[in-house]
């Protein structure tokens, strides 16, 4: 091929074209061969019963994302804190006697204990 193909050169218009409201007519076709009453062309609006109905379980879902949040999101109150006394003495006598051992050496605690 000594020439390329260009879809530039094409355009963007489509290279068929349908008879004014063919559509139309083969929709009443169809529907008068299936003895279906055609359908309307204005689209229906949803009643404010419908609306309604969609605005309240639009509330009710994030009422309850909110609920189950709230109720699975841990609980933030700080536990009080001990003193450093009262963390040593909840330590079994073998681990206080291995820091002081360790740790004896050390000013601080050895000031505090």
């Amino acid at each position: 091929m000594a020439k390329k193909f260009d879809f530039n050169q094409i355009g963007k218009e489509m290279p068929y074209s349908v008879p004014q409201g063919f559509f139309n007519e083969l929709e009443n076709s169809i529907s008068a061969r299936l003895q279906i009453p055609a359908a309307e062309s204005r689209p229906k609006r949803p009643s404010a019963v419908r609306i309604l109905f969609r605005g309240l379980t639009a509330a009710a879902a994030v009422a309850a994302i909110l609920a189950t949040t709230h109720a699975l999101w841990p609980n933030r109150q700080q536990q009080p804190s001990m003193t450093l006394e009262q963390a040593f003495a909840n330590l079994d006598i073998s681990d206080q006697e291995y820091l002081l051992d360790t740790y004896s050496d050390v000013s601080y605690i050895s000031d505090q204990l």
